[in-house]
C-alpha cells in the first residue's frame, strides 16, 4: 500500500524508489543526492519554496509537471551559457603565445576536472603522434 504521507505531490515510496533509482542512474551515494536536494531546496529562498507548496498545493499534475520541466529547461539554458562562457575564457588563456605545453595541458585538465570528467580517460584515444595516419 502507497504511503499517503507526501512531499510535493511524491508519496514517499515513490520518493525512495527515485532516489535509489536516481543515485544509481548519476553513480553517486542516495546521500549525496539528498544533501545537493537540500541545499537547492534552501538556495531557492523562502519566496520560491512557499510559490512551489501553493504550486503543489492547487496545480494540475500536468501544471505540477510543466513547473518542474520549466525549472529544469531554466537550469540547462544557464548551464550551456555558463559553459559557453568558461569555454571561451579557458580557450583564449589556452591560445596564449607564451604559455608551454605544459601550462595548455595542465589547463585542459583542469578544464575537464571542471567539468565533471576528472578521473575518466576522455581524450586518451586521441593521440596526434600515433595513429593509422603515421603508422605507429
Amino acid at each position: 500500500m502507497t504511503d499517503k504521507t507526501t512531499i510535493l505531490s511524491v508519496a514517499l515510496d515513490r520518493l525512495e524508489q527515485g532516489l535509489e533509482c536516481a543515485s544509481e542512474l548519476d553513480e553517486c551515494a542516495p546521500e549525496q543526492l539528498e544533501a545537493e536536494g537540500l541545499a537547492l531546496w534552501l538556495n531557492l529562498g523562502s519566496n520560491a519554496r512557499q510559490a512551489l507548496r501553493r504550486l503543489d498545493a492547487v496545480a494540475t499534475e500536468e501544471e505540477r509537471l510543466g513547473v518542474l520541466n520549466e525549472i529544469g529547461r531554466t537550469m540547462r539554458r544557464h548551464d550551456f551559457r555558463i559553459g559557453r562562457r568558461t569555454f571561451r575564457e579557458a580557450n583564449a588563456q589556452m591560445h596564449c603565445p607564451s604559455r608551454t605545453e605544459e601550462e595548455i595541458n595542465a589547463e585542459a585538465d583542469r578544464l575537464i576536472a571542471a567539468a565533471g570528467f576528472a578521473g575518466s580517460d576522455t581524450l586518451g584515444a586521441v593521440r596526434f603522434d600515433k595513429g593509422p595516419e603515421t603508422g605507429m
